[in-house]
């Protein structure tokens, strides 16, 4: 019976050695993978930029906002607001 153990015993310690394989390779692919999403997202693309004079921050490069209009003012409402118009809605109740 001896030599019996001795073949589960071996199985056993590979069956161990294979598991802390894969333990270890999942570990280093989720590090791996936190470490990419990190990388590409989309904060990190455009870095902030501090005004010498008042210390303030402006993550945009461009003249345009995120509405595509001018720091003017020209083009689309302009208010550079983004809660909705305050004028009333327009309801249709589908009779003529």
């Amino acid at each position: 019976m001896g030599a019996m153990e001795s073949r589960i015993s071996a199985a056993r310690a590979r069956a161990n050695r294979a598991n802390n394989v894969i333990l270890a390779s999942a570990a280093a692919l989720f590090v791996a993978a936190v470490v990419a999403v990190r990388v590409a997202h989309p904060a990190r693309t455009q870095p902030a930029t501090t005004s010498p004079s008042s210390g303030a921050t402006s993550a945009s490069t461009s003249s345009d906002d995120f509405y595509g209009e001018s720091e003017d003012g020209e083009g689309g409402s302009g208010s550079g607001s983004i809660a909705p118009s305050q004028s009333a809605p327009q309801l249709s109740t589908g009779g003529s």
